[in-house]
């Protein structure tokens, strides 16, 4: 599904997506901005084509859910998840807060790629 950045704020709010050290986008189509977490997200957020990619099957009636560290340097307002997943990861503040080893499961974005290899 392909979407569109409607604009781009330099703060984040809990609808935004990080796209940049002070860049946080708003979705066009309006909805998407809904997409709820999960340590076992069924979708990625594709941040070079600018489309949402399913990376699990998904039938009708199931939840679009993508990894918010996978987007998310550090939480605007980090949560203690819920998503019910065996690996859950419990409290979710962005991708600072995890180790590489736990990255490494996930599709990452641009910046949080950037980011990682400018730690190491």
């Amino acid at each position: 599904m392909e979407f569109s950045i409607r604009s781009i704020l330099s703060s984040p709010t809990y609808l935004t997506v990080q796209i940049g050290e002070n860049e946080h986008f708003e979705f066009e189509p309006d909805h998407l901005k809904y997409l709820n977490h999960s340590c076992d997200p069924n979708v990625f957020i594709d941040l070079e084509n600018l489309t949402l990619v399913a990376i699990k099957a998904i039938v009708t009636g199931d939840e679009l859910r993508f990894f918010y560290p996978s987007t998310e340097w550090k939480m605007d307002q980090p949560f203690d998840c819920q998503c019910g997943w065996s690996n859950c990861l419990g409290t979710i503040a962005g991708a600072q807060s995890l180790s590489g080893y736990q990255l490494a499961e996930y599709k990452l974005s641009p910046y949080i790629k950037q980011k990682l290899n400018l730690l190491n």
